[in-house]
């Protein structure tokens, strides 16, 4: 009951490139989704005029779903065809023919593989298929008893079934007075207290090289440009102790990749995992630099205290450690007892 009378898409990308399976590395598409492609018309697909390899666009799974729903009658096969009624390899950006239909819904559904040049987005076009011949706005409160049903039947989460979506969203006409703007940061509404920006995160899991080793590739990609870089403890297959190697760095264009080289230089791993556009807060930051004098005021060094601020207020207040240290050697005090008078000095000059 909840099924729609009719289900119709354009043309399958093929793909290119290949893809790992149980029984190896097969061309795309692979064995078992050929098979349920038999009959329905199909199109180059994404990166076949560049040649970009875009590996498996249409799974079985996919293909099994489109078969069954479309009935193989329901692909169209006349969207975006060249001289001749061949195909041409814009299908896949082109333009499947709409039938004649009011939409009334939309699902669209963002798949995880992340391509080039084109946006690994499935939608979904709910419509009555009567056309509303009249000069006063279409009403899309009341939609026909059948559609309803079917849009109440619809899961919350519809993802892709050709291009392996993941997350979803279902939109109703009549919620829809204009475009919807891109969603603001969601640290927005306090960017007065402290700055928010994105960020890459590359981690890599290492279990053969010496501390010292890791230590020195860590040193190395902050001399570099990373924003910060850390390792913590891990417990990796067949019970072997690794260090995971974290390393923070801008999201633009040269960043990700200089410190990637350098990780692959410096570290034995073989392999990193990148997440990108991860969103993250920082407190407001100001240097103050104090005269820290020890010994009876007979020995005295400058030292760089580092403010974090939230707002006017002073939450956080940490002294340098190299300069607090070679301080420390020089007059025999405990490197804590310096950078605790430098820290106090710091408060104080704000304070005035």
């Amino acid at each position: 009951a909840g099924r729609p009378p009719a289900v119709s898409c354009g043309p399958l990308p093929a793909g290119t490139g290949s893809v790992w399976t149980q029984h190896g590395q097969l061309p795309v598409p692979a064995f078992a989704a050929m098979r349920l492609l038999v009959g329905m018309p199909m199109c180059p697909g994404p990166g076949a005029k560049s040649g970009t390899v875009t590996g498996e666009l249409v799974t079985p799974t996919g293909a099994a779903l489109l078969r069954v729903l479309t009935g193989v009658e329901g692909i169209d096969a006349r969207s975006d065809t060249g001289d001749g009624g061949v195909l041409s390899t814009n299908t896949f950006a082109g333009s499947h023919t709409f039938p004649n239909f009011t939409p009334i819904a939309i699902g669209c559904g963002a798949g995880s593989k992340d391509f080039v040049k084109w946006p690994n987005v499935m939608r979904i076009v709910v419509g009555d298929n009567q056309i509303k011949r009249t000069k006063e706005p279409v009403s899309h409160s009341h939609a026909p008893s059948s559609l309803s049903s079917s849009l109440k039947a619809a899961p919350k989460e519809t993802g892709g079934i050709a291009n392996g979506a993941n997350k979803s969203d279902i939109i109703n006409a009549a919620t829809i007075p204009k475009p919807m703007a891109p969603p603001a940061s969601s640290t927005s509404e306090s960017s007065a207290l402290w700055n928010t920006d994105f960020v890459t995160h590359v981690i890599a899991n290492i279990d053969d090289m010496t501390p010292e080793h890791l230590s020195h590739a860590t040193e190395v990609l902050l001399e570099n440009g990373a924003l910060d870089v850390w390792t913590h403890p891990i417990m990796m297959k067949k019970g072997r102790v690794a260090q995971s190697l974290n390393c923070l760095c801008k999201s633009d264009a040269k960043s990700p990749g200089r410190l990637l080289e350098l990780i692959f230089r410096h570290t034995t791993t073989l392999g990193v995992r990148i997440e990108r556009n991860i969103e993250r807060a920082t407190l407001q930051r100001k240097f103050v630099t104090v005269i820290v004098t020890c010994n009876d005021d007979t020995v005295s060094g400058e030292i760089s205290v580092k403010i974090g601020m939230l707002g006017d207020d002073i939450v956080s207040c940490k002294a340098e450690y190299d300069e607090c240290a070679k301080l420390a050697i020089s007059t025999g005090l405990p490197v804590q007892d310096i950078a605790r008078k430098a820290e106090q000095l710091a408060k104080h000059k704000l304070d005035a």
